[in-house]
């Protein structure tokens, strides 16, 4: 009987024992798990970031007319309030990422064991066991490496963000952050760039596509990876059936759609379809100002852009260059391929169509997948490989995966039969192609409102795709003739009038030791006595170089600085000529002060930069003048006195160009007769309207004379005829245009700014302002028609008026003394 309490003494104390240990294993898991958590806890980033959620968003820049037509990001990311999240959108994500994500709190682990066993079962990873909010965890707080302290940070984060986040919170930044492939952040991306449609218009199918994208985009991509992409879809849209968010029916109907997938390119592939130019342009400002905000902010930039115009601009301009390059010679296949490798070449310009084209495929990829047809436009080049040629001369031409024919008898430009291999640029005309050639020749348009100031269009080149280089605002080249106006300008304020006559014979000056210079005119001969009209009307160059002597070097310099020139202007003769050089865009500027009644436009591009909250950083109000008081500012300064802000801005680029004035040249560039707000006087900026009309009704400019509307302008050309300039301006519009060579090479004999590129201008505006009133440009009440031509500008200093037609001298020119002086030491 004594054994009995033994045998339980026996096992109590083993129970004891075992307890003891269990306590102690319990309080060692318990102390370690501590240890670790104080441990990883302590370097734990501070989940506090994630409500203040900001991150990386797309930038959108929009024309005048609201069409958007640029991006620049970093991440192609647009952020949508969860309460604009579809609810299937939601569920479709719940389902395949994080099917008990309403009722776990970060960490799940009966998710962690099913996804053990079916990865044991596969062999491999089928599937995660992640959360929600451990992935928000590792996107937003921590790195993705695959290591054991990341893991235990990850759910230790993940439980702390459940306790500091509501649920609806948590899905607003996940699906947000996410990388979706085809460089889409965000659901919002991911609809537009697959499916060009917005996130509210997705179907069942395209919903089940995307959210099966998370865990491995690339993987499950249905551009790289279509099949796979198909057995996550009906993944996906199994497990909402599972969880009751669809039915059968809504699954089956799914999985019979064909879906329409698009590639999507970068930033700068989007930028190339409405205004190249322009939005780059815009892109280079803003990076100087704004820096990475500008890519990671998403700032709304409203433009002066107008789309309708640069599309003629582009097309004006192409068909100009196109039509220059047929009075040149044919230069040739592009190349000749052996016969190993057509397919190659033909396969690569067949995807770069695709891509040109947007063309989308089709998902899922049908069993007999067709080819994907890109459209052959009417007037476009391509790169096309001769493939056959008939007994008859007619040639098979292959253009990508596409055939056509070049008929023998009408083969375009190729001065022989091509051989099979040859590769040339072909055009489309009717139901044949034709052999062309792609003109080497640039040209660039650049137009604006002279008084708003609005920037209208831009066109930099032949075609963005073959040079990004923008020839409107980036070229520096020789304006040759097209500085003339600004040289009389400064003429007329200094004492000149219309009527001044000035000898048009051989001079020679001194420019160095011993060196000479004899400036010519443009077909060798002299005129004789000429007014600076006239010898304005048909651009007479040693008219032109004697009135700079006479003015002064300097002083021209610094009034051309005035009116908006920034690029460096050597100190020489020739510069009366346009042997420095400037940008389209600087003398277009310049010009525009004469038609804005004397104020210097300061070209305006952007309108407004809103941020992602609605603030406005930055608005450029365009001024708006009535047009018909544009020339009526009167200044009531003392004409002796000097303009504070004007001589600021002139007194830095005296000192930049270290430029030697006289008093009286100070006053007439900064003086008091200039009223506020203008950098010429109104008398001075009509004269010079006045004269450039007649460049338009009987001079070099009389191409323009076909708009029919009142215009002024000047032609330009330089030495061996390299490059060819032509600005003009209605009172509403001024436009310049320029063509040439990168390389500097001559255009040819007598391919001058009126004969080349004054017909481009022609077309643009006729086109551009064919639906406006005709409007005259408005005259001073100050001014008496009658007698302009013997005034002289507004800013001149009545005792330095030159004589007029009648009074002045015109018997012989001195040797090195272009005009006789009137007054010495300027």
């Amino acid at each position: 009987m004594r054994s009995t309490p033994s045998l339980f003494e026996g096992i109590g104390r083993l129970i004891k024992i075992i307890s003891t240990l269990i306590g102690s294993a319990l309080l060692l898991v318990l102390i370690a798990a501590g240890a670790l958590y104080f441990k990883f806890a302590r370097d734990l980033p501070k989940i506090g970031t994630l409500t203040d959620y900001h991150p990386p968003i797309v930038s959108e820049v929009y024309a005048f007319d609201g069409t958007k037509i640029g991006e620049f990001w970093q991440e192609c990311r647009f952020l949508v309030p969860y309460e604009q999240i579809p609810e299937l959108v939601i569920n479709a994500f719940i389902a395949s990422e994080d099917e008990r994500f309403w009722e776990h709190r970060g960490v799940d682990l009966r998710s962690i064991v099913r996804a053990f066993i079916e990865n044991f079962r596969a062999g491999r990873v089928v599937q995660g066991g992640s959360t929600i909010t451990q992935q928000v965890t590792r996107s937003l707080l921590l790195t993705r490496e695959k290591k054991l302290e990341r893991k235990i940070k990850e759910a230790l984060l993940a439980t702390q963000i459940e306790q500091n986040l509501t649920k609806k919170q948590i899905l607003y930044l996940y699906l947000n952050q996410i990388y979706l492939g085809n460089r889409a952040y965000g659901v919002t991306a991911a609809a537009r760039n697959y499916f060009k449609k917005e996130l509210k218009d997705l179907n069942l199918a395209e919903i089940s596509l995307i959210a099966g994208l998370p865990s491995a985009p690339t993987n499950y991509s249905p551009i790289n990876n279509p099949e796979q992409a198909r057995r996550k879809q009906f993944h996906v849209l199994s497990r909402m059936l599972e969880n009751g968010y669809i039915k059968k029916k809504a699954m089956d109907e799914a999985l019979k759609t064909t879906l329409q997938i698009y590639h999507h390119g970068t930033d700068k592939e989007y930028n190339l379809g409405y205004a190249p130019y322009f939005v780059e342009h815009v892109r280079r400002a803003l990076e100087e100002k704004y820096g990475a905000d500008l890519y990671q902010k998403g700032l709304k930039i409203y433009t002066t852009a107008d789309l309708r115009a640069i599309k003629i601009a582009e097309e004006t301009l192409k068909k100009g260059l196109e039509e220059f390059d047929h009075q040149k010679e044919f230069r040739g296949p592009l190349g000749k391929l052996k016969t190993e490798e057509i397919p190659a070449y033909a396969d690569s310009i067949h995807k770069t169509l695709i891509l040109e084209e947007e063309i989308p495929f089709s998902f899922p990829v049908p069993e007999k997948k067709p080819e994907a047809v890109v459209p052959i436009r009417e007037g476009k080049y391509y790169r096309g490989i001769i493939l056959k040629v008939d007994s008859q001369d007619n040639a098979i031409v292959l253009i990508g995966h596409v055939r056509g024919t070049i008929l023998g008898r009408d083969r375009g430009r190729a001065y022989r039969t091509p051989r099979v291999g040859e590769v040339y640029w072909v055009r489309k005309v009717g139901d044949y192609f034709k052999i062309d050639q792609e003109p080497e020749i640039e040209g660039a348009l650049f137009s604006m409102n002279p008084l708003t100031h609005e920037v209208k269009a831009i066109v930099g080149g032949y075609d963005y795709h073959r040079s990004e280089f923008n020839r409107a605002t980036q070229a520096l080249r020789q304006p040759g003739s097209a500085f003339k106006p600004i040289l009389y300008a400064a003429a007329l304020d200094k004492g000149y009038t219309p009527d001044t006559i000035v000898m048009d014979a051989p001079v020679t000056y001194e420019i160095g030791n011993d060196e000479y210079w004899s400036p010519r005119n443009y077909g060798e001969k002299f005129n004789g006595p000429m007014t600076i009209r006239s010898a304005l009307t048909h651009s007479v160059n040693v008219i032109a170089v004697k009135v700079m002597h006479d003015i002064g070097i300097h002083y021209t310099i610094g009034y051309a600085h005035k009116l908006g020139i920034v690029s460096p202007l050597q100190k020489y003769l020739s510069s009366a000529l346009g042997a420095n050089v400037v940008t389209l865009q600087e003398l277009v500027r310049a010009y525009a002060t004469f038609p804005a009644g004397g104020i210097r436009p300061n070209p305006i591009f952007i309108l407004k930069i809103v941020d992602s909250t609605g603030k406005v950083l930055e608005e450029n109000k365009p001024p708006s003048p009535d047009p018909e008081k544009i020339f009526e500012a009167v200044s009531k300064a003392d004409p002796e006195s000097i303009k504070t802000r004007l001589m600021e801005e002139g007194a830095k680029t005296i000192e930049e160009k270290k430029l030697k004035l006289s008093m009286d040249e100070l006053k007439i560039l900064y003086g008091g007769t200039i009223p506020e707000g203008r950098v010429m006087t109104p008398q001075t900026a009509f004269i010079m309207i006045h004269m450039m009309k007649d460049v338009i009704e009987r001079g070099t400019g009389y191409r323009a004379r076909e708009l029919g509307r009142p215009t002024a302008g000047k032609t330009g050309t330089t030495n061996e005829e390299s490059d060819a300039w032509f600005i003009a301006t209605t009172p509403d519009l001024i436009t310049g245009v320029w063509v040439g060579y990168d390389s500097l090479k001559s255009l040819g004999p007598k391919k001058t700014g009126g004969i080349v590129a004054a017909p481009i201008w022609l077309d643009y505006m006729k086109e551009v302002l064919k639906d406006t009133a005709i409007r005259e440009f408005p005259v001073p009440s100050t001014l008496d028609l009658a007698k302009i031509d013997s005034m002289t500008g507004g800013s001149s200093i009545t005792a330095m008026k030159k004589k007029s037609k009648e009074e002045f001298p015109v018997a012989g020119t001195p040797k090195s003394r272009g005009i006789d002086f009137l007054f010495e030491g300027f």
